[in-house]
């Protein structure tokens, strides 16, 4: 996807930082490499509605739960070769402090997320519990470490 340049007349950077300038892909493109040079295979997931359905499922940390939900897809569709993008949506999948609120009449994920954001409710679980975060001043990536 590319985005179209245009000023904004806001200034350098931040034309810079919305008009395509940064290197978004150059991740992407480093793991694809090395992973051809190992001959492994790299797949690619539709990450659509992932933190949101993996925070009300499982009982970890954010990106935890979105990643055990991407990592659900890749194996349903890629390595079962199943249809099933969503999980089955019933009740009993779902945390207990969802389970109290919402008894019957959802269907879809897409109606539970489109309710949950008309409430105005909060399903992203913090990192706030986190005990130790450190932050690397030469790549410039965020730690968590947490002591369980």
């Amino acid at each position: 996807m590319t985005i179209k340049t245009e000023q904004h007349n806001k200034g350098r950077k931040f034309n810079k930082m919305v008009n395509n300038q940064w290197i978004r892909n150059k991740f992407i493109n480093n793991l694809e490499k090395r992973i051809n040079i190992i001959g492994g295979k790299l797949f690619k997931i539709n990450p659509a509605y992932s933190s949101f359905i993996g925070n009300v499922i499982y009982n970890y940390d954010d990106p935890i739960n979105a990643s055990l939900e991407i990592g659900r897809r890749g194996y349903e569709v890629i390595i079962l070769k199943n249809k099933k993008f969503y999980p089955e949506f019933n009740l009993s999948v779902l945390k207990d402090q969802w389970k109290e609120y919402f008894n019957t009449g959802i269907k879809s994920w897409k109606e539970f997320y489109i309710i949950i954001k008309n409430l105005k409710l909060k399903y992203r679980v913090s990192l706030d519990n986190k005990v130790f975060s450190h932050i690397s001043k030469k790549s410039n990536v965020n730690y968590y470490f947490k002591l369980c």
